[in-house]
């Protein structure tokens, strides 16, 4: 599959939409490599057709609360959450329509999605990257990526499914490191971050599965590996039994229509991996 626009093209699109919208000049930063911002407002939508890919902004809340100011013409100190998600949404949206205008084909949007809305794990489930721009606004970094849907899935020991979800990872006696859980299975999870602890440490992990004020899975594992985009956990256990079903629904949830056998195989054999039914949930921390 290839992508209806390249990289400068995309550049140009997103300039033109932060112009019109915001009318704030934004840059792309060629040479200065970062991570998704912490603790981000992410929007994405998606495009279906002859080309079927995503759009996902990664905006820091400062920049989210003052391009909503702008666009309701409101002063920032004013700005409620749900402002700020419907600015990301609104300048993902612009984006992708600006792109599935250049798919050679009929293509059509998918309702747009902000983290924390239960729709955008599914939407970004099987997308593979096809570029991330890192744009300075006003001082400010924020990305935006272009996705697509890849041409078959990954073989891994278990079965592996994209989402976007909060997670948090936590040592004993450090800080803990928060960030967005970009795919999961049930022996471990990939959480974009720009906090670092070292490979082979110990830790607990929590997923928020539909943000902090909904349900949650919790485990224990080790970092398997850091990269600069965040840390790859190994599960060792998964905590209690609703963390078990609610992991199982997950993973199961977002599954292709093809895997969903392979899932429940995984999920009955979990090839090693220990279900401890009776261990709880690590305590919550100040």
């Amino acid at each position: 599959m290839t992508s209806p626009v390249d990289r400068e093209t995309l550049i140009g699109l997103a300039a033109h939409v932060w112009d019109t919208m915001l009318s704030c000049t934004i840059a792309s930063s060629h040479d200065v490599p970062s991570r998704p911002p912490s603790h981000a407002r992410v929007g994405a939508v998606q495009i279906r057709g002859a080309w079927t890919g995503a759009v996902v902004i990664h905006s820091p809340e400062t920049l989210a609360r003052r391009w909503a100011g702008i666009m309701f013409d409101r002063p920032e100190s004013g700005i409620a959450d749900e402002e700020m998600d419907d600015a990301v949404r609104e300048l993902a949206n612009m984006v992708a329509t600006c792109v599935k205008g250049m798919v050679a084909g009929s293509a059509a949007l998918f309702v747009p999605s902000v983290a924390g809305d239960g729709g955008l794990d599914r939407i970004l489930h099987g997308m593979g990257s096809v570029f991330e721009l890192d744009f300075n606004c006003e001082g400010e970094s924020f990305r935006l990526s272009l996705l697509e849907r890849s041409k078959a899935p990954e073989r891994r020991a278990f079965t592996r499914v994209s989402v976007v979800l909060e997670g948090e990872v936590s040592t004993d006696g450090g800080p803990a490191v928060s960030g967005l859980v970009r795919d999961i299975s049930f022996k471990g999870i990939f959480l974009m971050t720009a906090g670092q602890i070292a490979p082979g440490h110990p830790c607990n992990a929590t997923l928020y599965i539909g943000g902090r004020s909904g349900v949650s899975a919790h485990a224990v594992g080790r970092v398997a590996r850091a990269t600069d985009d965040g840390l790859a956990i190994e599960f060792d256990e998964i905590l209690g039994l609703e963390s078990i079903q609610h992991l199982h629904n997950l993973v199961l949830f977002n599954a292709a229509p093809g895997a969903v056998a392979q899932v429940e195989r995984d999920f009955a054999e979990h090839l090693g991996l220990r279900r401890i039914g009776t261990a709880t949930a690590p305590p919550a921390q100040d």
